[in-house]
C-alpha cells in the first residue's frame, strides 16, 4: 500500500520527534526543522527536484550535502534517510507532524487570528488568553492576518478548528434564515 504525504509526513515526523526527545535535543531540532521548512517555502520545487531521475545523483547530493551542511548529527541523519527512501517532496509534511508533536508537548497552541482590521497588543493578549483558557493551552504562538473582507469580528484557527465570528458570516447566515 503506498502511504499519502500525510501519513509519510506523520511516521518521519513521530521517528524525528521520538529520537530528539531520547537524544534531550528537542529544542534545536525544532528550530534545525523550522530552517528547512523555511528554504522549502522559498524553493517550493525543491522536494520534486530531488526526486527527479532526470537529475544526476551527484547533483542530487550535492542539494542534499547543502541542505543538511549546518544541522546536527540527529537532523543530518534525518536529512539523508529522507533523501535515500525518496521522500524529499514530503519534507514539509515531516515538518510539520513533528512540530505538531512539539507544540503538543509543550503546551503551545498554533494558529491563525483573522481580523478586519489590527488588533492593539492588549487586545491580542486578552483574546490570546481566553483562546488558550478554551484550548486548555498554557502558550500561544499566532499568526495575525488583517481580512477586510470579513468586515468586521474574528476567525480563530487552531488546533484543527475554526471558530468563525466574523460579521460577514452572521450576515451570511442571516440573510440565508430570511431567504
Amino acid at each position: 500500500m503506498k502511504l499519502n504525504k500525510y501519513e509519510v509526513g506523520k511516521r518521519y515526523g513521530k521517528a524525528i520527534f521520538e529520537l530528539a526527545v531520547e537524544n534531550d535535543c528537542l529544542a534545536q531540532t525544532h528550530q534545525e526543522l523550522l530552517q528547512l521548512k523555511e528554504i522549502y517555502a522559498e524553493l517550493p520545487e525543491l522536494g520534486q527536484l530531488l526526486n527527479d531521475v532526470r537529475l544526476e545523483p551527484q547533483q542530487k547530493q550535492a542539494i542534499v550535502s547543502l541542505l543538511a551542511q549546518n544541522c546536527s548529527k540527529l537532523v543530518k541523519d534525518a536529512i539523508y534517510v529522507i533523501y535515500e527512501n525518496s521522500r524529499m517532496a514530503e519534507l514539509a509534511y515531516i515538518v510539520e507532524a513533528f512540530c505538531s508533536l512539539y507544540n503538543e508537548k509543550l503546551a503551545i497552541l498554533d494558529g491563525t487570528i483573522t481580523t478586519a482590521i489590527a488588533l492593539t497588543p492588549e487586545q491580542k493578549a486578552r483574546l490570546e488568553e481566553k483562546i488558550l483558557k478554551k484550548f486548555g493551552y498554557q502558550t500561544a504562538k499566532f499568526v495575525e492576518k488583517i481580512d477586510p473582507s470579513i468586515i468586521g469580528g474574528i476567525i480563530v484557527e487552531a488546533n484543527h478548528q475554526i471558530i468563525d465570528g466574523s460579521l460577514k458570516t452572521k450576515l451570511a447566515t442571516l440573510k440565508a434564515s430570511l431567504l
